[in-house]
Formats: C-alpha cells, sequence, structure tokens
C-alpha cells in the first residue's frame, strides 16, 4: 500500500496574492449588497431572495426549471421547491412543453410579472439610496473592471488544467505515487 502523498507547498506570487485580495474584496462588497438591498425587498414584497430571483430569472426568458437552476447556480431539488411556492403564490405557472410530457414550462403570471416590476422599481431605489453618491467615474470603471476580470475568468474556465509537471522536481513524489 503506498502512502499519499501532500502536494508541495505553494508559493504564492504577487498575482496570486492579488487574485486572493481581490476574491476577499468581491466578497465583502457582495455581502454590503445584499445586506442593503435583499432585506428591503424581502420585506416590501414578502418573498424570501431566492424567490424572487427565480421570479425575475422566468420573467427575464429562462423557461424550464434545468435552466432557471443552472442560471443560478441552484439544486434542481432547490429549484423545485422555490417554483411550487411561487405557483402556490400564483406567480408562476407550469405547463407541458409540447411534444415532451417529461419536462415542464414555466410562465410568470399577470401578478408575477408585476412583482418583478415592483422588484425591479425597488432595487433601484435601494441602490441609489445606499450607494447613489459614489462618484460616477468610478463606478463607470469598477464595471468595466468587473466585465472585464468576468471575460477572463469564463475564458480561464474553457482552458484545460494544467498537469504536475514531468520536468518539475517538486512533482516527481506525486508523479511516482501515481505510478
Amino acid at each position: 500500500m503506498t502512502e499519499a502523498v501532500s502536494p508541495p507547498p505553494l508559493t504564492p506570487t504577487e498575482t496570486d496574492q492579488q487574485l486572493f485580495d481581490l476574491v476577499r474584496a468581491v466578497l465583502r462588497l457582495s455581502r454590503r449588497f445584499t445586506v442593503a438591498v435583499d432585506g428591503p425587498l424581502e420585506a416590501e414584497l414578502g418573498l424570501n431572495i431566492r424567490q424572487l430571483l427565480v421570479l425575475a430569472t422566468v420573467v427575464d426568458g429562462q423557461d424550464t426549471p434545468s435552466q432557471v437552476a443552472e442560471s443560478l447556480g441552484l439544486t434542481p431539488p432547490t429549484v423545485t421547491r422555490l417554483i411550487s411556492a411561487l405557483e402556490d403564490q400564483g406567480l408562476l405557472e407550469r405547463g407541458q412543453v409540447p411534444g415532451d410530457l417529461r419536462r415542464c414550462q414555466l410562465r410568470a403570471t399577470p401578478a408575477g410579472e408585476t412583482l418583478r416590476g415592483q422588484m425591479r422599481q425597488l432595487s433601484r431605489h435601494t441602490v441609489l439610496q445606499e450607494f447613489g453618491r459614489v462618484d460616477t467615474a468610478a463606478v463607470s470603471a469598477a464595471a468595466a473592471s468587473l466585465s472585464t476580470l468576468e471575460a477572463a475568468l469564463d475564458q480561464a474556465a474553457t482552458r484545460p488544467s494544467p498537469g504536475p509537471s514531468t520536468t518539475d522536481p517538486q512533482s516527481q513524489p506525486l508523479q511516482e505515487a501515481r505510478a
């Protein structure tokens, strides 16, 4: 029986540290935005934020549970429960997909469409109230930088992950453990 071999310790580069700092900053900002926006939405509209996101996703064109789950990064069982709750409240309807009895198609009801409009209006109002004093140039620069970063992350996600180098002496124990 071979012993498990730990990978060699990483020596962080300056880019690694910058990436780590960026992730931490984005998470802090995300929490700040979430606290500022989610509470008022939930209090005013009477739905939790996941229900509101599912409703918005359907109104915005994702019309099957699997599309909603993929779009929001939620598990199918979670999305099914959220859809059922929205359906019980008269905000969503499920219909059959023509030619495929196994699948259902989602549609917002008129009440769901109205609620989505209220959600947008309240979200904009809350964001402006909480963050509207931030310099426009800073917001534009941050939005452009985040779009560039998102595109770079998407591109990096499609590249194959490099395996351990066969010429790197530190990777030799890992190579030998696999043999």
